[in-house]
């Protein structure tokens, strides 16, 4: 009996033991996640670090010049502040924005044009790209609703010189980018007086960014016949497959034939004869018989 005695209060002892360690390790445990926790409260409640960017005070347009009357300061949080933001207005001033950037837009690098490459059409004019003027007939259709930055497909109608019946239209261009309509750079409104004064004096144009390859397909076509823009999404940059148009599709494709002139007296034909083999020795040939010959068919 003392023997058992002892053993179960030895196992008691243990069991005492380890209870107490592992209570003392789950006190340790929530001491540090309630330290931790309170650390990020402290750091929460502390203010975060602010930073000064610039943003656009008006809405900005490509090939534009940014001034200083263009831009304010704000402060914003660090960590809400991307890559390439400008900090100060020395940075920006001058440069000139390769897209469109709207009012209260914060100014960033990726945004603007080389600053080596200048000012206007220059700045803005992609690299590998070429910027091709095309003069444009009916321009006063597309008054207030072409604008820079749009895109277009390109058409051209030509003519062939030997039949004024066969007429093609094919699209040599889709997707095209609008640099400039006209003198504009920019989709800001013009004054109306200054904008009917333009069209009065200058032939309608567009400025478009194509490769160098488009561009000598415009050139070619622009000489041969006639151009027409087509208007489409700026979202919607999939290539139609169109195998062109002539005038034969736009009036129809079946045309009716025309009928036989009916005579009243229809023309009296002469009476053909009978068709014989005549054969002398071993020459033979075709002879035609006259009709109703009585004499020679006796023969």
């Amino acid at each position: 009996m003392g023997s058992a005695s002892k053993s179960a209060t030895t196992r008691i002892g243990i069991s005492l033991a380890i209870g107490v360690v592992a209570a003392a390790s789950l006190g340790g445990i929530l001491v540090n996640v309630a330290n931790s926790y309170q650390a990020r409260l402290a750091e929460a409640a502390a203010p975060a670090e602010m930073v000064t960017v610039m943003v656009a005070n008006r809405d900005l347009y490509q090939g534009v010049v940014i001034n200083e009357s263009d831009l304010y300061a704000t402060q914003m949080p660090a960590h809400m502040v991307q890559d390439g933001a400008y900090r100060s207005p020395e940075h920006i001033v001058g440069r000139v924005p390769r897209e469109r950037i709207l009012v209260d837009e914060v100014l960033r690098e990726e945004r603007m044009a080389n600053a080596d490459k200048g000012i206007g059409m220059n700045a803005i004019v992609p690299r590998g790209m070429r910027a091709l003027s095309i003069n444009l007939d009916g321009g006063d259709a597309l008054a207030g609703l072409l604008e820079p930055t749009n895109y277009v497909d390109v058409l051209v109608t030509i003519e062939d010189p030997d039949d004024r019946d066969h007429v093609v239209t094919n699209t040599v261009l889709q997707s095209a980018y609008v640099l400039a309509v006209n003198s504009r750079l920019d989709s800001s409104q013009l004054d109306p007086d200054v904008e009917r004064e333009q069209r009065r004096r200058f032939r309608p144009s567009v400025t478009l960014a194509v490769t160098p390859e488009d561009a000598q397909l415009l050139a070619q076509g622009s000489n041969q016949g006639t151009l027409t823009l087509a208007l489409r999404h700026a979202q919607d940059p999939a290539i139609a497959l169109t195998p062109g148009t002539s005038l034969q599709d736009v009036l129809g494709r079946y045309v009716e034939p025309t009928p036989a002139p009916i005579h009243s007296n229809p023309p009296q034909t002469e009476p053909v004869g009978n068709v014989v083999v005549v054969c002398r020795g071993t020459v033979c040939e075709d002879v035609t018989m006259p009709a109703n010959n009585d004499d020679a068919t006796r023969e």
